[in-house]
């Protein structure tokens, strides 16, 4: 057991579940005047409360997948919590430099459920001031990037991709975000992934082409 390895793989965990620190401070209030990006199409979308559910394990899947990765293979681990860093830092520029607002679209919930108040606690917890690119969407895409890569068996990737793609879409069905939020977020999080691929880890052919 390589004991350098695993520790070089460790501190890229480390290193990302220290970057999150910074969300708060970052997100809480504008540097700049905020940006409404709501479009014509985003009061087309539904409000499901049900979806909050789902937009709240995103953090509970997508760590579960990194460990996962951290014990089975050491060299994507490094390249998926690297690129999660990497979308991180990108992400923290823009909210600081062209930071949006998305009060707009956000539902005055009235109703009692528990996905009612479950959406509600998420509301209070979460800024308005970081929705663009969308961060679950980037992490998202590294995730179903890295499944493409990884060596899980090939019917479960079928699964784990379709679930990173309903997460996706739940940031727009509880209004945590405006639609263009999501393809900025598709953009940062390949960036990210092939940004760590290819000039972090470009020493490293395995994964030059996608295994099955």
């Amino acid at each position: 057991m390589n004991l350098k390895k695993i520790d070089k793989s460790l501190i890229y965990i480390l290193l990302y579940l220290f970057s999150l620190f910074f969300y708060k401070p970052i997100t809480t209030h504008p540097f700049f005047t905020p940006h409404n990006l709501e479009i014509a199409f985003d009061s087309y979308i539904p409000f499901i409360s049900k979806f909050i559910v789902v937009y709240n394990s995103y953090f509970f899947f997508l760590m579960s997948f990194g460990i996962y990765l951290y014990i089975k293979d050491k060299n994507l681990s490094n390249i998926f919590f690297s690129s999660l860093i990497f979308a991180q830092i990108i992400a923290y520029i823009i909210f600081i430099f062209y930071p949006t607002d998305i009060s707009s679209v956000r539902p005055i919930i009235t109703d009692t459920d528990i996905f009612s108040r479950l959406v509600k606690r998420t509301y209070a917890i979460d800024t308005i001031y970081d929705g663009l690119p969308s961060l679950h969407t980037s992490s998202m895409t590294i995730l179903i990037l890295s499944v493409i890569y990884s060596k899980i068996n090939k019917y479960y990737k079928p699964i784990l991709i379709i679930y990173s793609i309903l997460i996706i879409a739940t940031t727009v069905l509880v209004k945590q975000h405006v639609f263009v939020d999501i393809p900025a977020g598709i953009i940062l999080g390949i960036l990210s992934f092939y940004l760590s691929k290819y000039l972090i880890f470009r020493k490293n052919t395995k994964y030059d082409a996608k295994t099955s």
